[in-house]
């Protein structure tokens, strides 16, 4: 697992995929709210439905890693600690945990009418990331789950496999196949 370290994502690179995801999900709530509010409906069902729509983006960008605007932007992926792909236990425990952090959160700051107790949970995870020597959240101890640099594209580099087949006549003959 020592082999894994130098592929982790830089803290900075993890800021902004958390700062881009936020973003679009803010503004995703907001057209909601917009919504809501031309329907008549109180912000109570949206923040019923705040937590469905975190929870619900998350699994399924770590399901389908293009579909996560921000770790596409910041060129990180999640796999899992045995460095394979997430299952749907892993992707499933750590949007849960991010959603509890989250509700935790704003939980906090309306019981307690302090508005800054919101940033704690995402103080807490950025604190984890920096101190501990694999950058994993608490999300990623859970569920047992890395964040990597995601491999960059290499359009320069040539096809795995031959360039012609044993009956592709367009390059002329084909070489003597020795078997």
């Amino acid at each position: 697992m020592a082999a894994a370290r130098p592929f982790l994502a830089p803290v900075e690179k993890r800021l902004l995929a958390f700062a881009l995801d936020s973003a679009l999900l803010l503004l995703a709530a907001l057209v909601i709210y917009g919504v809501l509010d031309a329907l008549g409906q109180g912000p109570m069902l949206l923040i019923g439905a705040l937590p469905i729509l975190y929870f619900g983006y998350h699994v399924g960008a770590l399901l389908n890693q293009r579909f996560a605007f921000g770790r596409v932007v910041a060129g990180v992926s999640v796999v899992s600690i045995r460095g394979d792909a997430l299952t749907h236990t892993q992707a499933f425990v750590r949007s849960v945990a991010r959603a509890i952090l989250v509700a935790l959160g704003f939980a906090g700051a309306f019981l307690s009418h302090q508005p800054w107790i919101i940033a704690m949970p995402c103080t807490l995870e950025v604190a984890l990331i920096v101190l501990n020597p694999w950058r994993q959240s608490i999300a990623d101890v859970l569920a047992g789950t890395l964040v990597v640099r995601a491999p960059e594209v290499q359009p320069h580099r040539a096809p795995a496999g031959p360039m012609f087949s044993r009956t592709d006549a367009e390059f002329g003959n084909p070489p003597k196949w020795r078997g």
